[in-house]
């Protein structure tokens, strides 16, 4: 299988039925948990090591970088403290009080686990993409990769910086006005109730 990682150099993986070998790119795969307020490393894939089957990962890596991962008999064991779930086909977040899905915050210039919709409900996930269930209950809206919880990492925007941006819907498409939910204006996300 091939892929490619983001202009940030991240992507998230899940398959149910197949593992996959890294290969010798450079990127890595790392499982994730969450501790007290902070998503922190749990488990780490390196090269020639073997993703397994039903183990929601990160991937990780240099900007735009493309990556193979070579599908592998055998049964191995997954992360049993990986907090990270995914979906095989596009389908409705299950697991959890809150989701999170992998995107950037601009205000801390960190990629992280953040609401996917404006009140953290559940939402529909990719095909063969890793998201983020919590069921603590907590009110807050993201977690970066590098352990910082960001209880305010969504902004806001007025009806006249609206007018002359571009927007982007969370699935990378231009659109011509704000939606309710999470938006990307001029590279910021922004909320609108």
């Amino acid at each position: 299988m091939k892929g490619k990682l983001n202009s940030r150099g991240y992507s998230t993986l899940y398959w149910s039925n197949y593992n996959f070998r890294l290969g010798n790119d450079g990127v890595v795969a790392t499982t994730y948990k969450i501790d007290g307020n902070k998503l922190v490393e749990s488990k780490v894939y390196g090269a020639n090591q073997v993703i397994p089957a039903r183990e929601a990962v990160v991937l990780s890596g240099a900007a735009n970088k493309e990556f193979k991962l070579v599908p592998v008999v055998g049964t191995y064991p997954v992360d049993p403290n990986n907090a990270l779930r995914g979906t095989d086909g596009q389908e409705m977040t299950t697991g959890g009080d809150k989701y999170y899905v992998l995107s950037y915050n601009q205000k801390r210039d960190q990629v992280g686990f953040f609401y996917m919709t404006e009140d953290g409900g559940a939402f529909l996930n990719g095909a063969h993409k890793a998201y983020l269930p919590v069921t603590d209950g907590s009110d807050i809206k993201g977690f970066d990769l590098n352990g910082e919880d960001d209880a305010t990492g969504i902004n806001d925007i007025d009806a006249a910086d609206e007018a002359n941006s571009e927007i982007y819907n969370l699935a990378g498409q231009r659109i011509n006005q704000m939606q309710r939910g999470i938006n990307i204006v001029n590279g910021k996300k922004i909320l609108k109730k």
